[in-house]
């Protein structure tokens, strides 16, 4: 018999009006105030986020490890738990450097 090793997560991603006209694009360039937001629940109807991560692209310069994105990362209760260039999310977003760092596995 198998045991499950891991509970899916329902993921909702918002973007800001700067960042969304980017997001279908094939090989996207977010602009300086692009902002994009996914917020975690445990299940599509909580009435609350378990955690929510942001990227935020800030100014040609920034950040050149990052593409000059800088990443947040909240509690449920939107209290700010870190703020970052360097962390795990910046590497793991430099693998999708074709897509300006961005991850779009989430889009149907």
């Amino acid at each position: 018999m198998f045991k499950p090793v891991h509970e899916s997560r329902y993921g909702f991603v918002f973007a800001n009006e700067i960042a969304a006209g980017q997001m279908d694009a094939k090989n996207p360039v977010f602009a300086e105030g692009s902002i994009i937001v996914r917020e975690s629940k445990v299940t599509a109807d909580a009435s609350s986020p378990e955690k929510v991560i942001a990227m935020v692209k800030h100014a040609r310069g920034f950040s050149k490890k990052t593409g000059d994105w800088e990443f947040l990362s909240f509690d449920g209760e939107l209290n700010l738990l870190s703020r970052a260039t360097k962390s795990d999310c910046a590497t793991c977003h430099q693998r999708a450097e074709k897509t300006d760092r961005v991850f779009r596995g989430y889009r149907p």
